[in-house]
């Protein structure tokens, strides 16, 4: 399989900021750019509204303010982000994971292997 282009811009939102520090380093690490925040409106606010530029979306699924990663995924769509998304949780059971899979969405169980997010950024990345 062939390398994605890692400068690829990763949006990440996780309301713990110990996590999504630790998690943003990581993603340094692999090579890809990363626009963080605790939900939504703040992440985007940094990217000016606009979300084209993002390649793909990694999203706790409880987030500040009591949004949803898959409310925030949502919006992010209304506001131009046509990525793949990544849901991470230690919590979602019956029926709102399959709410979020049925969107199309990955669920992964928290704590996730970094290999896994990593091999799921590889193959979403390259087939897009």
């Amino acid at each position: 399989m062939t390398s994605p282009e890692h400068t690829a811009l990763v949006l990440l939102l996780e309301d713990d900021e110990d996590a999504a520090e630790a998690f943003a380093i990581l993603l340094a690490d692999w090579g890809y750019r990363c626009v963080r925040g605790p939900a939504l409106s703040p992440a985007a606010e940094t990217l000016g509204g606009r979300l084209e530029a993002v390649a793909a979306i990694i999203s706790d699924f409880h987030l500040a303010g009591g949004e949803t990663g898959l409310d925030a995924v949502r919006r992010a769509a209304t506001l131009g982000a046509r990525a793949p998304a990544l849901l991470m949780t230690s919590s979602l059971r019956g029926a709102a994971r399959r709410q979020v899979e049925a969107a199309g969405h990955r669920v992964m169980e928290k704590p996730a292997d970094p290999r896994r997010i990593r091999a799921w950024l590889d193959l979403n990345l390259v087939a897009a």
